[in-house]
């Protein structure tokens, strides 16, 4: 597969379902705070799977906490 079929194929999926409206819930691991950018990386993971997640200054600055390596995120 391509990298443009993959795309595609992910692009057609996510149309599917508007994940907007969507909540995620586990536990934060590997956070990082990039004080340059502002930026944080994380991990949210459950017992089966990970997904990596970026929050952008302008969202990070309005959060009233700093999540932690094992706090439980939503």
């Amino acid at each position: 597969m391509t990298v443009s079929e993959l795309t595609t194929l992910i692009r057609s999926s996510l149309n599917q379902t508007p994940l907007r409206a969507v909540t995620v819930q586990g536990e934060v691991g590997s956070f990082k705070h990039y004080q340059p950018s502002g930026y944080w990386y994380f991990n949210l993971k459950d017992a089966e799977s990970t997904v990596s997640c970026v929050m952008y200054r302008q969202n990070a600055l309005r959060t009233k906490i700093q999540p932690r390596d094992g706090d439980q995120g939503r």
